[in-house]
């Protein structure tokens, strides 16, 4: 949260239950949460309502093709741990979303863990979560920045988090002299 400026709108791409959010909710001035699950979009819309936050929308779309997202002003658009499980493709597609919408580009995915033990259950987590084809490919070819470098992003902080494997990379538009 430390990231995210008070009174910021917040773009949530791959929000799942809205977590990340519903713990801003009290220090954003609005905050958009997208996923293609409609389980998820559900289970957050329902809390929504149940919470009661006037600043809260959750929406089911391919943040890709969402018409709807021009009518926002985003101020930070983020996603965690989402876009190791994409194609390659769609991911470079929602990274270029993403930085299209706002120029402060937050991403929490995984990266290279430092213990052995961090690599086996991050190894073993994708595996059980049935796509780690897509991770490895991810891993393979050098994580986030990798990803970002195709998108013609750069990376202009990188974050250390409390889980070893996790990083916080702040992106931003190559600038081409």
């Amino acid at each position: 949260m430390d990231l995210i400026e008070d009174g910021c709108s917040l773009l949530d791409v791959g929000c799942g239950t809205g977590n990340l959010l519903f713990k801003a909710k009290g220090k954003i001035r609005f905050g958009l949460g997208v996923d293609l699950d409609p389980k998820m979009i559900n289970f957050a819309n329902e809390k929504n309502k149940s919470t009661n936050p006037k600043n809260l929308e959750f929406v089911r779309e391919d943040i890709n093709s969402y018409k709807n997202l021009t009518n926002y002003e985003i101020d930070f658009a983020t996603s965690t741990l989402c876009l190791h499980e994409m194609k390659e493709i769609d991911a470079i597609k929602t990274l270029k979303s993403l930085s299209k919408v706002s120029s402060n580009v937050l991403i929490a995915d995984y990266s290279k863990p430092k213990s052995f033990w961090a690599k086996v259950s991050i190894e073993l987590d994708e595996m059980i979560s049935g796509h780690y084809g897509r991770f490895k490919e991810y891993r393979n070819n050098g994580y986030l920045p990798y990803l970002a470098s195709k998108a013609g992003l750069v990376v202009r902080e990188i974050k250390e988090t409390p889980i070893d494997g996790i990083l916080i990379w702040e992106l931003k538009r190559e600038i081409h002299v």
